[in-house]
């Protein structure tokens, strides 16, 4: 489900340690779950609208829990880099809408960089 693990163990099949500089633990561990969750459901897609409330988006009631109680607003920003970083396009879609529905604020985050700041929007309109 991540293109960078996939890249990385590809690379190296017999490596006992798999390093993810650009992500601290707490944040990979939400990944991880994240991952876990849906990596019998190759054709999982979060999102299949751009606009609507987030409820319509998650197709799966455990994504709303996970998104509405797990996921803190201070991880919300660190979670949607580091799902572009490891490239989960599926994580990365759904912490876009979830920041556009109900964080918008977050894009003035500092971290934020100009081309992530315009996936977020695309799902505000």
């Amino acid at each position: 489900m991540s293109g960078l693990l996939s890249t990385i163990m590809d690379a190296d099949m017999g490596m006992d340690e798999c390093p993810v500089p650009n992500v601290n633990g707490d944040i990979l561990r939400l990944v991880a779950r994240y991952m876990e969750r849906h990596r019998n459901d190759p054709k999982y897609k979060p999102l299949n609208d751009k606009k609507g409330d987030l409820k319509a988006c998650c197709t799966d009631p455990w994504d709303e829990h996970y998104f509405g109680i797990v996921i803190k607003k201070e991880s919300l920003v660190d979670l949607l880099l580091a799902s572009n970083y490891m490239d989960v396009g599926p994580l990365l879609r759904l912490c876009a809408k979830t920041m556009a529905v109900l964080h918008s604020d977050l894009l003035e985050d500092a971290r934020l960089p100009g081309l992530m700041k315009q996936v977020v929007q695309q799902y505000a309109q």
